[in-house]
């Protein structure tokens, strides 16, 4: 099978690319290799990624770029890319239109063009802002809280207007607070990680009491592979949550006792961030009965994944992080 996945040098992308590639199929990656962190953390993960005979790589910016040349009616397209982040949302929305609403449109352009038999849409938790309902299932009331929540929830329904009015058979995604091995250096699993290792300190926004339903990056790999050939229906869309609830502070208890230092990570206290919902927790029942997917690992058993990546990556430790 043929897949192309947007976003490919990104968190969830390159580990979706490296489970398909494991499969055998033929993975092609597209990607800006935007600087909203370091672009050598995305050359990293490409160059494991083009170790494998059946994996080619296209960088383009698909708010501007034609990627008509990469669809064809045997491929399947996952598109991850997005521009992240509730803060810097705010402040620039612009580039959050342009990567997650306009290049989300020219996507599904492109595919319904060259007869693409299925897009799969990377959405989010976000979409449902500070819910009332909870599990939150997938019926819930959508009330996004944040420029970058609006964003993602206008990219879902693009698909839900071109499965609808155009006949592409779309499939939506609402990932949950993903972690794991390789997760970006600004979120927070990594900067916890980070701080009990080197003893810097870490901002903690709020009161550290929000509730987020934390989802391993392997589990959301899984949940892209399966929606590729899944019995979905056009425009279907899906809660991808870990089942693993718990606040800010409960997670800092568990990445200290993970890393196993002895060591209390040092917090600076910040303001709550505008948009910051104070609790998130899915119901992946559906995603269970049609895609077949269900999560796997275990909160504490993906924190020590992530904490052994971590230090195999990070070779130069701290002399008391390295005596541990």
């Amino acid at each position: 099978m043929r897949i192309v996945i947007t976003g490919a040098a990104g968190f969830i992308g390159s580990q979706t690319a490296h489970m398909l590639l494991k499969s055998g199929h033929e993975v092609i990656g597209i990607d800006s290799m935007t600087n909203y962190y370091d672009p050598l953390i995305k050359v990293a993960r490409l160059s494991r990624l083009v170790q494998t005979s059946n994996f080619s790589f296209q960088k383009l910016d698909l708010a501007k770029d034609d990627c008509r040349d990469l669809f064809d009616r045997d491929t399947t397209v996952i598109h991850l890319a997005a521009q992240p982040g509730v803060r810097a949302s705010w402040s620039e929305f612009e580039s959050y239109a342009s990567a997650n609403v306009t290049a989300t449109k020219h996507v599904l352009d492109a595919a319904l063009d060259c007869g693409v038999p299925r897009v799969i849409y990377a959405s989010s938790s976000s979409v449902y802002g500070n819910s009332s309902d909870y599990p939150t299932t997938e019926t819930a009331p959508l009330e996004p809280m944040s420029p970058y929540a609006v964003s993602k929830l206008a990219g879902e329904q693009l698909c839900r207007l071109y499965a609808s009015e155009r006949g592409l058979h779309t499939t939506s995604l609402r990932f949950f607070t993903v972690y794991g091995p390789g997760q970006r250096p600004d979120m927070l699993t990594h900067r916890l990680i980070a701080a009990a290792h080197n003893g810097s300190p870490v901002r903690i926004f709020g009161t550290g009491n929000q509730v987020r339903d934390f989802t391993f990056v392997g589990d959301v790999a899984r949940a892209n592979v399966a929606a590729i050939t899944a019995d979905t229906s056009p425009g279907q869309v899906f809660n991808i949550a870990g089942g693993s609830a718990v606040s800010i502070k409960e997670m800092i208890e568990s990445v200290e006792a993970a890393v196993g230092l002895g060591q209390r990570i040092q917090q600076i206290a910040a303001p709550s961030v505008s948009g910051d919902v104070p609790r998130t927790n899915g119901s992946a029942s559906l995603a269970e009965s049609i895609l077949g997917w269900r999560p796997t690992v275990e909160l504490d058993q993906g924190i020590s994944a992530q904490v052994d990546d971590y230090r195999s990556t990070h070779a130069q430790l701290p002399r008391y992080a390295m005596s541990a």
